[in-house]
């Protein structure tokens, strides 16, 4: 499990994710690096969660930059085939993706989630439109009173704080921590993309994510 969180207002999107790249299944930091890409001659940007397996993010960054995709739609096209034939591939193996873009169509910013895997919204490898997305976090508190009185970045942080102390399972090891570095928010409106680090964690390279050591805290 992966920090991948975001929601949506008609104006803007925003997506959260974490920085570490994990070997599994002891879950040691073994690099700091994003789990974003966002387009560069309009506003988008996606998330993925598929990090055990980096080859694949690169080769759809590739893809996606190849295509020069004009509309959101053609991203979410892009995105399913490349998720489609990761599964194909890794049978095993699971992945999903954040996408917000700006809709210029619709004239506001969207949300999407894509799956490798049948869910109860969606067939595998199918987008999803959201307003607010989280990968974890549904049972605590902060996750009910943002789905209850609407997101914000605050809210939202609140969550994020409570998913860094959550820990998953990840066999044979057994329960592991698995979001650390730092917490990252790209937002999307109209006019672009921007990129603010809004937690950063004091986890070291080559050892385990260790939520209660000292922490720094963005805003």
């Amino acid at each position: 499990m992966t920090l991948m969180n975001g929601f949506a207002h008609a104006r803007e999107a925003r997506i959260y994710t974490d920085c570490a790249w994990l070997a599994m299944p002891e879950a040691r930091i073994i690099a700091f690096k994003p789990k974003t890409f966002v387009g560069l001659n309009w506003p988008f940007v996606v998330a993925t969660s598929y990090l055990s397996e980096a080859q694949w993010l690169d080769r759809t960054v590739q893809r996606v930059g190849v295509a020069n995709p004009p509309e959101l739609g053609d991203v979410l096209d892009i995105l399913g085939d490349e998720l489609s034939q990761f599964q194909h591939e890794n049978p095993n193996s699971r992945a999903d993706m954040l996408v917000a873009g700006y809709d210029r169509f619709e004239r506001c910013c969207r949300l999407f989630c894509i799956s490798s895997i049948d869910k109860a919204q969606a067939p595998a490898c199918q987008p999803t439109e959201l307003t607010a997305y989280t990968s974890s976090g549904t049972e605590t508190a902060a996750w009910e009173r943002g789905n209850r009185i609407g997101w914000n970045r605050k809210r939202m942080l609140a969550v994020i704080d409570e998913q860094r102390k959550s820990r998953v399972e990840s066999p044979p090891f057994g329960e592991v921590y698995s979001i650390g570095g730092t917490a990252v928010e790209v937002k999307v409106t109209e006019q672009g993309t921007s990129t603010r680090v809004v937690r950063h964690w004091n986890d070291a390279l080559g050892a385990p994510i260790r939520p209660s050591g000292r922490q720094a805290y963005g805003i």
